[in-house]
């Protein structure tokens, strides 16, 4: 070891920086024992202070936000829900089947008092009469997650499947194809397949046996099934896509998953690079096999595409109260063509429209009605599939999935000449009615009606410019040929002389709309029928207190909604909507507006005037009671807008206003605007860090506004910014692992700042001092610009294909993102923060504040704690002890004997049993220990005691002034290394749960995975090198060590969040170029 220069600099070192006795602070601001340098540590003293306050600011911040009460449309406002559950273990899937049916189990739901219960123990009583279906849970889930799904779809077929009954909910006959279902259920043990890849595949493979055990116990049956349907939860949607690539996959077994809250774009923990891997592949797997052809020339294609074309996937999620993953990672896009399946949002969901956390999902009782409607519309009976085909499934999903609206409102943009056509239902109907057809009104018209004494017949002549025709009415529309019908109906019709191509059809009954006090004379019309393709909306009056009164057998029933853009109709001429004789306390109403009457954009397409300025419009007062605001700055989804509405209410209201929030696949309801009501508007579907969406393809916020414009009579403000405080909460959501890989790049800096200094002056400072040097403006300030030019460049298409050659796991092919969705514009932003909007860039610099000042705490903990411990050394009792001063040398260091045998058992269980984690968990308890008994001997020990275990006498003593310098060198660098150590074990504890798990449920089988000695090795050696007191030497290479410094530093702040596993190995290559200083 060199020895100080100086005396006097070694004196006042020992003295000043390293005292016990010295504040925190001013162990950081004493670099220097000289008067000028004194001096001109006053600044960054002062600088650390402001960065350590602001940093902790921030966090308090972020905390308020985060306990602050949801808004009103973000509430919970689930029902809940009771059954009669039983669950019978399928005893005969043993090991016979899968190697894992020791450690998983297999059982069946029944439904007491309504399924036939097997008999215990008994396999052969299972009375399987339905389809099979099989529930997969998530993560630390549970099998009897299943029942309140099942126990709903047993209820729902006794009550209206069984026999052919109406389903009123829906105005709509049942399928009469559908069947009972048969729920099977996985038992994980609670497995966390979130932390852990192989844990994943187990259960994968164990799943694909399942399944072929299932469908054995059909065989019996004159026509077996051949497929089973998944249901799953959270992560037991990506074992259910896994499977579907594993070998042991039974082919067309699988062609219906439903997935809820499952994160299919990311992986919401990357602590296992392993994880990340099975990501990718099976990514990969799913968007080759979904290609239209094979453009792409992969050898998989014909695998993947023989198991996946004619399969479906629905993703539904709960939207914003779902805290334990974002509900960004929920989405399909670049994953799976729309002809295969889609994202839905569960406050977007006809029937349900609320917010659901991430385990109310399976049993949220809006919800699952809708789910159990929607498996036993689905089944074919007469199908070896038992499903009906992709395209029929995919019809069905969307009907009872999504509100309709969202489809219909593309074609409400001006350039949008295409929709797919109104559904037609009926043979055309014959209608004779009063009217004078040379005289119907071609201009922006309107009815509005409410109590109407007699039957009213309005008709509307279908321009041929742009506009939209929409109909609210608070009854649901009537088939039109049940003309004793006390709902509305609306029609789309011909005169019967231009439509000489329905000639030859069968004639039909002609419905008598015609009114006899009425002078006009009657003419006859060919018309459709579409009034099925109605959509519901949340009820909104003044006795609705939410969205949850007009939910699914809810208090109430909901509002109807019909809504066509005219070039759509084309082929007619005509729109008839019949009211009928008496509405009562109900109304219709109906107008035909221009699109540019409609149709209003808010603000441009500046995010940065929406941040500064924010946008202001005021609606007139002879507006159109539906109005779509579009606002395309609006896309962002780390920020929460502000939405402030101001009218002046009216008692003749037939309803109250009513918004729907919508953007990309997310739609949100808000009911019943009260006069000056300012909504907090939160979302999860437009631009996402680290998750695939598409360019330039119109995503950003449209509001469509419901008001009764005629009894209002008032002009309308409308007010739009950005909520900062509530915005904070979103960064919780999305950068939840940014507080391990950001202190990790600090920690680095502040490491290389110490080496570096140990190079040029003999000395290493304390951490402490590092973190002063750090906040130096000649420091701070480029890292922080750095950081900030790094988060507008990530986001670049060139920036980013460099980037990808330094990637580990590059999980994102956008060649293969673009075939699967017919599009050229998917794009992703994997790295730093995952920013798209470059007016967001000061975030980095956020978060590099905040990552100071935690690291700062967590080193004034440190800090205390070795003060307390030196306090202890200095105590006249304990020096004066005989018994402690003959334990005192031999004591605080194991002999090098029983160093060896322990270093060398550890090593050779890694390989065969425990994973490498468990060693750097117990090096990094060795150097907890290690930095207090430094602490500890040096207020205890005398100069002419060596650093070593007293078992090595080839380590020669070292005296005065040389051994303080020694200890004061010694105890830093251990204390920097320790506070690298334990930012680096949160990315390790999760691996060594997993396998303390396996032990809880009696799994005998060693671990499967991270057993590689070598990930462990060098940090192994370097505590060990440690322990025996040894210290690294001046660096001879230094610009090596400060290359890979920086390199590291990097990947940490622009890798790190999604790919935290590759943090641990990059310090293990940093201990071998220390431990090589240190010994060679």
């Amino acid at each position: 070891m060199e020895q100080l220069s100086s005396g006097k600099r070694q004196a006042s070192l020992h003295d000043s920086v390293d005292s016990p006795s010295s504040s925190f602070v001013q162990s950081m601001e004493k670099f220097e024992p000289d008067e000028d340098h004194k001096r001109s540590m006053r600044y960054p003293k002062t600088s650390l202070s402001i960065v350590i306050c602001i940093g902790l600011l921030i966090v308090l911040q972020i905390c308020g936000s985060w306990f602050e009460s949801a808004a009103e449309i973000d509430s919970s406002l689930c029902r809940r829900v009771t059954m009669f559950p039983s669950y019978a273990r399928v005893k005969a899937f043993d090991q016979d089947h899968s190697r894992f049916a020791s450690k998983y189990s297999l059982y069946l739901y029944r439904e007491q008092g309504k399924d036939k219960i097997p008999e215990e123990g008994s396999d052969d009583t299972l009375n399987l009469d339905g389809v099979p279906a099989l529930f997969i849970p998530g993560n630390a889930g549970s099998y009897r997650q299943v029942r309140s799904i099942a126990s709903e779809t047993t209820l729902l077929y006794d009550k209206f499947y069984k026999n052919g009954a109406q389903d009123y909910r829906y105005q709509s006959d049942v399928n009469p194809n559908s069947s009972k279902i048969d729920f099977f259920t996985a038992d994980f043990n609670e497995d966390l397949t979130a932390f852990h890849g192989r844990t994943l595949l187990d259960q994968a493979e164990f799943l694909n046996e399942a399944v072929k055990f299932i469908l054995s116990l059909y065989s019996a049956e004159r026509n077996p099934p051949t497929s089973v349907i998944i249901v799953a939860h959270s992560m037991g949607g990506i074992v259910a896509r896994v499977m579907m690539s594993l070998p042991n996959y039974v082919a067309e077994s699988i062609n219906t998953i439903l997935t809820l809250a499952t994160p299919h774009a990311a992986a919401p923990a990357t602590f296992d690079g392993n994880l990340n891997r099975i990501y990718k592949d099976t990514d990969e797997f799913w968007r080759i096999g979904l290609m239209p052809d094979n453009v792409l020339g992969s050898e998989l294609y014909e695998l993947s595409h023989s198991r996946l074309q004619n399969i479906s996937l629905i993703s539904v999620t709960g939207g914003l109260l779902d805290t334990t993953l974002p509900a960004d990672y929920t989405t399909l896009k670049g994953l799976v063509p729309r002809t295969h399946g889609f994202n839905v949002f569960s406050t977007g969901i006809p029937g349900v429209w609320t917010p659901i956390d991430h385990l109310a999902i399976v049993w949220c009782d809006q919800l699952r009605k809708v789910i159990a409607k929607v498996l036993l519309e689905i089944i074919d009976l007469s199908s070896p599939q038992r499903t009906y085909n992709l395209e029929k499934r995919m019809s069905i999903f969307e009907r009872y999935l999504q509100d309709g609206l969202s489809k219909d409102s593309d074609s409400l943009k001006p350039n949008q000449t295409s929709f797919t056509n109104p559904q037609v239902t009926e043979l055309p109907l014959r209608v004779k009615v009063n009217a004078d057809l040379d005289n119907v009104d071609t201009r922006d018209s309107r009815i509005r009606l409410y109590g109407t004494p007699k039957p009213a017949t309005n008709i509307f002549e279908i321009p041929k410019n742009g506009s939209i025709f929409t109909v609210l009415s608070s009854l649901p529309f009537s088939r039109s040929h049940i003309e004793s019908s006390n709902n509305p109906s609306v029609l789309l019709c011909n005169p019967l002389s231009a439509t000489k191509k329905y000639s030859a059809i069968q004639e039909t009954s002609v419905l008598d709309y015609t009114n006899q006090l009425e002078s006009s004379t009657p003419v006859e019309l060919e018309c459709i029928d579409v009034n099925e393709g109605s959509h519901s909306i949340p009820r909104s009056l003044k006795n609705t207190r939410s969205t949850a009164s007009s939910s699914i057998d809810g208090q109430y029933p909901p509002f109807n909604l019909l809504q066509y853009h005219t070039d759509t109709l084309s082929s007619y001429h005509l729109i008839l909507v019949h009211v009928p004789e008496k509405l009562e306390n109900e109304f219709v109403v109906a107008e035909m507006q221009q699109d540019q009457a409609q149709t209003i954009p808010l603000g441009q397409h500046s995010l940065y005037e929406l941040i500064t300025r924010g946008y202001y419009l005021t609606l007139p007062k002879n507006r159109p009671f539906n109005v779509n605001l579009l606002v395309p700055s609006a896309h962002s989804s780390l920020l929460v807008y502000k939405l402030d509405i101001r009218y002046k209410s009216s008692e003749h209201e037939l309803f109250t206003p009513l918004v729907k929030f919508h953007i990309n696949e997310e739609t949100k309801w808000l009911i019943n605007l009260k006069e000056n009501d300012q909504v907090s508007l939160v979302f999860h579907s437009g631009i996402i860090p680290y998750v695939p969406f598409e360019r330039n393809n119109g995503t950003y916020l449209s509001l469509q506004l419901f008001s009764d414009s005629i009894a209002i009579e008032e002009v309308m403000d409308i007010y739009l910014s950005i909520s900062w405080f509530q915005s904070l909460k979103l960064l919780v959501l999305r950068y939840r692992l940014l507080i391990i890989s950001f202190p990790v790049a600090i920690i680095l800096i502040v490491f290389l700042l110490q080496s570096n200094v140990h190079y040029k002056e003999g000395f290493f400072p304390a951490f402490g001092e590092g973190l002063t040097m750090l906040v130096q403006y000649s420091t701070l300030l480029p890292l922080l610009f750095s950081v900030s030019v790094l988060s507008i460049c990530c986001s670049n298409d060139f920036f980013q294909s460099l980037l990808a050659f330094i990637e580990p796991l590059n999980e994102y092919n956008l060649k293969q993102m673009n075939s699967v969705s017919g599009s050229n514009s998917m794009h992703i932003n994997p790295y730093l923060l995952g920013l798209e909007e470059s007016i967001l860039w000061w975030l980095a610099p956020c978060f590099i504040v905040v990552s100071i000042a935690l690291v700062s705490i967590v080193y004034f903990i440190i800090h205390t704690l070795l003060t307390s411990v030196t306090f202890l050394g200095r105590s006249p009792l304990l020096r004066k002890s005989t018994s402690f001063q003959r334990r005192r040398i031999g004591g605080l260091f194991l002999s090098q004997k029983k160093k060896v045998i322990g270093f060398v058992a550890l090593l050779c269980l890694i390989p065969i049993y425990v994973p490498y984690q468990f060693a750097f968990i117990i090096c990094t308890v060795v150097q907890a220990i290690l930095s207090i008994k430094i602490a500890f001997r040096k207020e205890i020990s005398d100069p002419s005691e060596s650093l070593t275990s007293p078992s090595s006498p080839s380590e020669t003593p070292v005296q005065d002034s040389s051994f303080d310098s020694k200890r004061v060198n010694l105890q830093n660098y251990n204390v920097s290394l320790l506070m690298l150590m334990l930012w680096i074990l949160p990315i390790n504890v999760p691996i060594l749960i997993v396998w303390i798990h396996n032990f809880s449920v009696n799994w005998p089988t060693p671990f499967s995975s991270h057993h590689n000695f070598l990930a462990v090795l060098p940090i192994m050696l370097l505590v060990q090198s440690n322990v025996q007191g040894k210290m690294i030497p001046r660096m001879e290479y230094i610009w090596i060590f400060n290359c890979f410094g920086v390199f590291f530093v990097f990947y940490s702040l622009v890798f790190g969040s999604r790919s935290l596993y590759s943090l641990h190995h990059y310090f293990n290559l940093l201990c071998v170029w220390l431990l090589a200083q240190t010994c060679l």
